[in-house]
């Protein structure tokens, strides 16, 4: 028989490994919802890149084939670019979240020529930045080149270099640190 003494320890025992095996649950819960927590940041963070390519996409396509020309500046570069869009960006709003953009013209680049089937064009460069107006800043900017008719005065003198139409280079901008 168990006497009084060894009833209480087993008991005791057992409420331990109950106490630190509800524990070990809660711990492992607590870890699945902050798993899904950052999965869902992860999702919006994602949904609001698209939207901002997107939406830059549209502008800038619209902008070289004559379209748009607000929110147009000469050639500022992609970094001077941020700061000039938080005071003078043109708002655009999204489904998700108000955004700013801004379209650098980047010009004539007399050094290079697109060929489509057997016609030449010139090279028109254009750079677009969006960005969320709310916080954590989100920034999309691409660069792209579309056809312009060709100037023979300027490309005679250059070596010419081919390229083909369309985006150039995508940036994705994380935080104000990062410009």
């Amino acid at each position: 028989m168990i006497c009084l003494k060894q009833k209480g320890m087993v008991l005791l025992t057992v409420l331990l490994v109950l106490g630190l095996m509800s524990m070990l649950l809660l711990a492992n819960m607590q870890s699945l919802f902050l798993y899904d927590k950052l999965t869902q940041a992860f999702e919006l963070k994602d949904k609001v890149i698209e939207q901002l390519e997107k939406n830059a996409l549209e502008k800038l396509i619209r902008w070289g084939r004559g379209g748009d020309s607000d929110c147009v500046v000469r050639d500022l570069g992609p970094n001077k670019v941020m700061d000039y869009i938080m005071t003078n960006g043109c708002l655009l709003d999204g489904s998700l979240t108000r955004l700013k953009y801004l379209i650098s013209d980047l010009g004539v680049m007399s050094d290079h020529q697109i060929t489509l089937g057997t016609r030449v064009f010139g090279v028109k460069q254009g750079l677009i930045t969006v960005i969320t107006t709310g916080a954590p800043t989100i920034g999309v900017q691409l660069r792209m080149a579309f056809t312009v008719p060709l100037d023979a005065t300027i490309y005679a003198q250059k070596l010419v270099h081919p390229m083909l139409e369309g985006v150039m280079s995508w940036r994705l901008i994380e935080d104000s640190n990062e410009y």
